[in-house]
C-alpha cells in the first residue's frame, strides 16, 4: 500500500518512488488516499486525476478512504456511525 495524504502536493510524495523500488512492475502497489475532507479549494482537480489514476498512474490503481477525525475520535464515534458518515461524505 502506498498511502498518500489527498491534503499534500502528491507529485511531491516520494511514497511511489519508494514503492517502485521495492514493487518495479508495479503488481502489488495500491494507492490509498487518506483525508479527502481536507482537500484544499482548488486542488480538487489534482486528486481527482490521482484517483482517476491518469497522474501518477497505477497498475492496481487507487482507493480513497475518510477516516474519523480527531474530534470525532474524541467524541467516542462508533465505528458504525464512521462508516455512515464517510459514507455520506462520498455520495
Amino acid at each position: 500500500l502506498a498511502v498518500l495524504p489527498a491534503n499534500q502536493d502528491i507529485a511531491t510524495c516520494d511514497i511511489l518512488e519508494r514503492a517502485a523500488q521495492v514493487d518495479p512492475t508495479g503488481e502489488r502497489t495500491i494507492g490509498v488516499l487518506t483525508k479527502p475532507d481536507l482537500v484544499g479549494p482548488g486542488s480538487e482537480d489534482e486528486v481527482i486525476a490521482v484517483l482517476n489514476n491518469v497522474s501518477k498512474p497505477l497498475k492496481l490503481g487507487y482507493v480513497m478512504v475518510k477516516n474519523r477525525t480527531q474530534k470525532e475520535l474524541a467524541d467516542g464515534q462508533s465505528l458504525s456511525d464512521a462508516k455512515e458518515t464517510e459514507a455520506k461524505f462520498f455520495a
